[in-house]
């Protein structure tokens, strides 16, 4: 079998032979476009950055050094296309004619990082491994699995505030009773040769796309436990083992929906997705249910891609980053005042004045404290992207997109102030130096915002206990230094 593996935000390389290669065959790159295209029929009719595809073909620049017969090197610059991975780590195995590949995305910072992030966020622990099995693939998609079904029951809690979606369905009866209203003209035959009516009523059900998403997705998820195979005389150990509990109100969830479609087998389209309209009490359930169709795209997607029926297995990074850092500054600068908004209060609308235009704007992280009778907002967007301690290296559109939260609260809080706004990422350790700070707009009172560029050293996270606070408490101090 054919093997290519990435770290996250990096190029491909091959490791099929004993030294990797940073250079594909055919069939290798024809491996990474096939799960490309699969992806993008996935996201018909979204916009995407290319850091949210699983993997993309880029252009990167590169320093071909000549040997002159003159003897001197001759540096020439050259562009060439790469295939790089995304924010995404997982796994897949993708049949390209009678060759099987298999595509590994692998943490950039380590798994021992991934792993102490995770029992962050997440609470979740692993088992101590031998050498034969530490890290393995097996493993590696058993922890993913672990994680993937830890994220939908946290988005489930969260979406069932006021129970499962419902909607009116109709309901049509004949006979000599009166159930509900009479429908007239469908009356008049039956009445005419029986005596009978016809009548419909209205009753509250489950709303069926909705339900057999989520429910399809939490099939999905309950059933894809790996046991990890480790060498002869050597104890199983099996890293979906570490359990965590079920809130009584997911557990409701899911045994209606089990009491509701169990033994049933259906496809749900794409059509069908798309088509859902939330009423406002169910808002919450779209995170969810979004969520849910990722786990079934992504088994469809690896049942087309691979004769052996594998699935392709991916975790978007970004919303672990998001969610660590939210945990962190909150719980840090508690002591200041400071409490993080929750994923209801942080979507605002804005453009409801033109209807194509109107749509919600989600800053990742906001905090906020009275002081003094004046409302102080901190106001962060959380990227997982790969920095390189150039100035150019921001995106303009990240820029604009913190701007925009920055304008809004300015707007909807004129009495209030935001006392910092930014940009965090996870760093490399040299590259310290990328942390910036400095005025927004340059002028005093309650535009006096300051602006940062800054994240948490990531690398080589995992190796200590206490490695990761002491970077927080760099990241935390600089942002308290900024606005006190």
């Amino acid at each position: 079998m054919a093997k290519i593996e990435a770290k996250d935000c990096s190029p491909f390389i091959n490791v099929t032979g004993k030294t990797p290669t940073d250079e594909l065959d055919n069939t290798q790159k024809e491996a990474l476009r096939v799960l490309t295209e699969y992806y993008e029929e996935s996201l018909s009719g979204k916009k995407r950055d290319s850091d949210e595809y699983i993997v993309s073909l880029r252009p990167t620049n590169y320093t071909f050094v000549n040997d002159q017969k003159s003897g001197y090197l001759e540096k020439q610059e050259h562009i060439r296309n790469l295939w790089w991975a995304g924010r995404h780590i997982g796994q897949a195995n993708v049949k390209v004619g009678n060759r099987d590949v298999e595509i590994s995305i692998r943490p950039r910072f380590g798994e021992r990082f991934l792993l102490k992030i995770i029992e962050e966020v997440y609470n979740i622990k692993r088992l101590k491994s031998d050498s034969a099995t530490e890290y393995s693939n097996d493993w590696f998609s058993s922890l993913l699995n672990l994680l993937r079904r830890k994220q939908w029951i946290e988005k489930c809690a969260k979406a069932n505030r006021y129970g499962l979606p419902r909607t009116n369905v109709k309901h049509e009866h004949q006979g000599v009773k009166l159930r509900g209203s009479i429908d007239v003209r469908r009356t008049i035959t039956p009445w005419m040769m029986k005596r009978e009516l016809c009548t419909y009523t209205y009753e509250k059900e489950i709303d069926d796309v909705i339900g057999k998403i989520v429910y399809e997705a939490h099939r999905i998820l309950t059933k894809n436990t790996i046991t990890i195979k480790t060498v002869r005389g050597a104890k199983r150990q099996n890293v979906a083992s570490i359990g965590f509990e079920i809130p009584p109100i997911v557990r409701d969830i899911i045994d209606t929906l089990k009491n509701q479609y169990k033994g049933t087998v259906f496809e749900i389209t794409e059509n069908e997705y798309r088509r859902i309209n939330y009423k406002s009490i169910y808002q919450m359930w779209k995170p969810l249910v979004d969520f849910s169709w990722n786990v079934i795209s992504e088994r469809q997607i690896g049942l087309k891609a691979s004769n052996d029926k594998n699935e392709c297995l991916f975790v978007d990074m970004a919303e672990i980053w998001e969610a660590f850092l939210r945990k962190r500054l909150g719980e840090r600068l508690a002591d200041d005042g400071w409490r993080v908004w929750n994923s209801d209060e942080a979507i605002m609308r804005v453009y409801s004045g033109v209807q194509f235009m109107s749509r919600d704007i989600i800053p990742d992280i906001v905090l906020q404290r009275l002081n003094d009778g004046i409302d102080e907002f901190l106001v962060f967007d959380a990227k997982y992207k790969r920095m390189k301690n150039r100035d150019d290296e921001v995106d303009r559109s990240d820029f604009f997109q913190i701007h925009t939260y920055i304008h809004y609260f300015q707007h909807c809080y004129p009495n209030g102030r935001v006392l910092v706004g930014g940009l965090l990422y996870p760093l490399y350790r040299n590259e310290k130096t990328t942390r910036k700070y400095s005025s927004m707009f340059g002028r005093s009172g309650r535009f006096d915002t300051k602006f940062i560029v800054d994240g948490i050293v990531c690398e080589g996270i995992g190796e200590s206990d206490n490695d990761f606070d002491v970077e927080i408490n760099t990241l935390i101090n600089n942002i308290k230094n900024s606005y006190r």
